[in-house]
C-alpha cells in the first residue's frame, strides 16, 4: 500500500513540487538528446568567470559537457538501443562532500530516470549555485518538460517523508554511508524496485619510491595532485587516501619520504590551509588510540601540525577506525605487493598511484580474487567522477534492458 502524501512536505530547491504526478512520469532512454542538451547548457552556465573560485563546480561542469557525455554514450555502443530508465529514482546525497547531489542527479537523468534528490542539510554555497542555475534553465521553453521530471529537495530527518519517497520510487540511491543506509532500509521499496548503496569506504595511495625519485622536475606537481586528492575535501571523501603504501627498498623510500612530505608541507603553507582546533584535537585523540592499540608504530609530524604520520610495521585490518580529517596518514613500507593481500577487504575503494603500473595492481586484484579495490587511478584523480563507481556501472544499474 502506497502511503499518502506527507503532511509536512520538504523544501523544494528545483523542479516540481507535485510528487504525486512525478511518480507517474514516463521513463526515457539512456542519454536522451534533451538531457544532453540540458546538461550542456548547465555546463556553460557554470563555466563562467563568476564561479572560477569553485574548482569542484568547474570539474563538474567539465564532466557534463555534451562532448564528454557523448563520448561516454558512444562507449556503450548498440546496447543503449535496449536500455530505458526504471522510472522514478530517489537519491540521498551525503553531508560530507559538496555537489555530490549534482553527480547523482545527472547519473539518474543520463540513465533515463525521473529524479527526486535530497540535498544535505548543510548549506554548501556550491549547492546553492548549481540549483539556482538549474532553476533558470527549467524556465526556458525548450526545457519546460524537464521541470516535471526533477525535484531537488531538502529536509531534516523525517521518517514520514523517507517512507513516502522510498515506496513510490523504482530505484533508491543512497550515498550516506553505513548509518544512513541502515536508517533508510527501515523503509520498504517496491518489490520490483532496485537499490544502489555507497557505504563507508576508505582509500590508499601506492608510491613506487624508486620511480618517484626519477620525477625530480615534477615533485611540486605531485604534491599539488596529492593535495587535491586529500586536503581539498579534508579527507572526508571515501576516495581520499588515508594510508601511503611505500613500494620499494628502505634506502629509496627514506629519501622519497623526505622529499614528498616536505613538498606537500610547502604546498599547504602556500595554499594557507587552515586547520581548526577541533580537527587538531581529533588528530591527537586518534594518534593516542593508535598508540594504545597498535605495536611498533612511529609517529611524526611537520612543524605546522598540518601533516601527521603514523608509520606501521604491518598492515592491520580496521585502520580506518582511526580516520580523522586534517592530514593524518598511516605509512607502510614494503617491497612485496603480497603484503596487501590479507589487508584488502570490501571496504577498500580506491588506490591512487605514483610511479606504479596500474595494470599491475589491476591484475593483482583479479589474480587473487580480492573483494575490495574498485578503482585504480593516478595521483590527483581520486575524486574524478565516473559512471563506473564503487564497482557499479551505474548506467546499467539504473536502467532496465528490453530483451
Amino acid at each position: 500500500m502506497i502511503p499518502s502524501l506527507p503532511k509536512k512536505l520538504p523544501k523544494v530547491f528545483s523542479g516540481t513540487r507535485d510528487f504525486e504526478s512525478l511518480k507517474n512520469e514516463r521513463a526515457f532512454q539512456a542519454f536522451d538528446p534533451m538531457i544532453l542538451d540540458f546538461l550542456d547548457y548547465l555546463s556553460k552556465k557554470l563555466l563562467t568567470k563568476k564561479y572560477k573560485d569553485f574548482s569542484d563546480i568547474a570539474t563538474f561542469a567539465f564532466f557534463i559537457r555534451k562532448a564528454n557525455l557523448s563520448r561516454i554514450k558512444k562507449g556503450y555502443g548498440s546496447s543503449l538501443n535496449s536500455l530505458i530508465g526504471r522510472g522514478l529514482s530517489f537519491h540521498i546525497a551525503p553531508s560530507n562532500v559538496p555537489i555530490n547531489f549534482a553527480y547523482s542527479l545527472i547519473t539518474g537523468l543520463c540513465s533515463g530516470n525521473n529524479c527526486i534528490v535530497r540535498l544535505s542539510s548543510k548549506d554548501f554555497i556550491q549547492n546553492k549555485i548549481i540549483t539556482e542555475e538549474i532553476n533558470g534553465l527549467l524556465e526556458l521553453k525548450k526545457f519546460k518538460t524537464l521541470n516535471e521530471k526533477i525535484s531537488i529537495v531538502q529536509y531534516e530527518k523525517d521518517e514520514e517523508i523517507n517512507r513516502y519517497f522510498s515506496i513510490i520510487t523504482d530505484v533508491r540511491i543512497i550515498w550516506g554511508g553505513d548509518d544512513t543506509i541502515n536508517e533508510l532500509r527501515k523503509f520498504p521499496i517496491k518489490p520490483k524496485a532496485t537499490e544502489v548503496c555507497f557505504p563507508d569506504r576508505y582509500s590508499i595511495c601506492i608510491i613506487n619510491s624508486h620511480e618517484y625519485l626519477k620525477e625530480n622536475i615534477t615533485f611540486k606537481k605531485i604534491a599539488h595532485n596529492f593535495f587535491n586528492d586529500t586536503y581539498f575535501f579534508d579527507q572526508n571523501a571515501c576516495s581520499s587516501p588515508r594510508l601511503i603504501f611505500w613500494y620499494g627498498n628502505d634506502k629509496d623510500t627514506k629519501k622519497s619520504k623526505e622529499i614528498f612530505w616536505s613538498h606537500l608541507e610547502s604546498f599547504l603553507v602556500e595554499k594557507k590551509y587552515e586547520i581548526s582546533s577541533f580537527i587538531s584535537s581529533s588528530k591527537l585523540l586518534s594518534k593516542c588510540m593508535a598508540s594504545i592499540d597498535l605495536d611498533n608504530i612511529q609517529i611524526s609530524k611537520d612543524s605546522s601540525n598540518l601533516i601527521e604520520r603514523i608509520q606501521i610495521d604491518s598492515l592491520h585490518k580496521g585502520l580506518e577506525k582511526y580516520n580523522v580529517p586534517g592530514g593524518l596518514f598511516f605509512e607502510f613500507i614494503s617491497e612485496e605487493m603480497l603484503d596487501l593481500k590479507s589487508f584488502v577487504d570490501e571496504r577498500l575503494q580506491t588506490i591512487t598511484t605514483i610511479g606504479m603500473d596500474k595494470n599491475l595492481i589491476k591484475n593483482f586484484v583479479i589474480d587473487h580474487g580480492l573483494k575490495g579495490i574498485d578503482r585504480v587511478v593516478e595521483n590527483g584523480r581520486a575524486a574524478e567522477y565516473s559512471f563506473n563507481w564503487d564497482g557499479y556501472d551505474l548506467i546499467f544499474q539504473l536502467t532496465r534492458k528490453l530483451d
